[in-house]
């Protein structure tokens, strides 16, 4: 149970993370002060027990030991990582750090592993991470993309990580904004580049394909909360069967939240993991539903480009 003395210390801290961020205004990691990352972990940290880092609220005591819904132990588990170059030019070569464990399960995840084992790969040391990292960076990356799974969960250790770092490189951070707005405003000023996957429009779909319940209005507000603070990169997957019902919503909702960012859509969608023989889901995109989803984004956004992702 929270007690008294620890809700007074993180309305002190939230109180100088307001301070800190309105006066420093940092644009991302290679600009950020380290007594502001320092209060964002201290922050992430007693967010971890009781566990509110994501939309489902669980509030297990992560740091005992209790899990979630996302089945992530404290810190967590590093589930792959490679130096990558299918991303934003300005950002590539990338390199990306994939966390195991996911606050949504997405019946067609190309990443199933990670989402099925919480301890898929190796177990995540702060001080390790950030030595792989710089190595990553001697080889020749010049951003840090987080992804996953999820990295909502190992927040409080992410921040021990970029703390750790010998050299900060520009972070790029990937979410599908199934996050409560404090997490939104532990992202602002540290994250460079905010990759929005943002899945469905309809409820009962997120709920069907991803049981994520809520999830519409959830990424709404965390949008709305992230507008104007962050540079963002706009992505929906276009899904079979999903282009009058969530293409469409998503298209409307990044109109309504972010009319002057293109909103990129990703018609290369595949079935793996459990999508393979559902009924809707269990067929590859055709490359007429890809035009169509792309006429259906455009009447719904004005800037809607095609994702040139492999």
């Amino acid at each position: 149970m929270t007690s008294v003395r620890q809700l007074a210390h993180t309305a002190e801290l939230w109180a100088r993370h307001r301070d800190l961020l309105e006066s420093q205004a940092p644009s991302g990691l290679t600009d950020i002060s380290d007594e502001l990352l320092t209060v964002k972990g201290d922050l992430a940290l007693a967010m971890s027990s009781p566990c509110r880092l994501c939309a489902r609220n669980c509030r297990v005591d992560r740091l005992s030991g209790e899990r979630g819904y996302c089945g992530v132990g404290w810190p967590g588990f590093v589930g792959e990582e490679h130096i990558h170059f299918g991303e934003l030019d300005d950002v590539i070569p990338t390199h990306s750090v994939f966390f195991s464990g996911c606050t949504m399960h997405c019946i067609y995840c190309r990443k199933m592993a990670l989402v099925q084992d919480p301890e898929h790969g190796v177990p995540f040391d702060p001080a390790e991470l950030a030595l792989t990292v710089e190595d990553r960076r001697l080889q020749g990356a010049r951003t840090l993309k987080l992804l996953g799974g999820t990295p909502e969960p190992q927040l409080a250790a992410v921040f021990e990580m970029l703390r750790s770092l010998p050299t900060r490189l520009p972070l790029v951070w990937e979410t599908t904004l199934y996050v409560p707005r404090e997490v939104v405003n532990l992202l602002v000023g540290v994250v460079d580049v905010l990759v929005c996957n943002v899945r469905y429009a309809e409820e009962a779909c997120a709920q069907r394909y991803s049981d994520a319940p809520g999830y519409p209005a959830i990424a709404r507000k965390a949008l709305e909360a992230l507008a104007g603070r962050i540079r963002v990169s706009l992505r929906h997957l276009v899904l079979p069967g999903h282009i009058e019902c969530c293409t469409a919503g998503v298209a409307r909702m990044m109109q309504e939240t972010f009319p002057d960012e293109p909103l990129m859509l990703l018609t290369q969608y595949a079935p793996f993991g459990d999508a393979i023989g559902d009924p809707v889901l269990g067929r590859s995109l055709t490359a007429d539903e890809a035009q169509q989803a792309l006429a259906v984004a455009r009447a719904n956004k004005e800037l809607v480009e095609l994702w040139p992702m492999d």
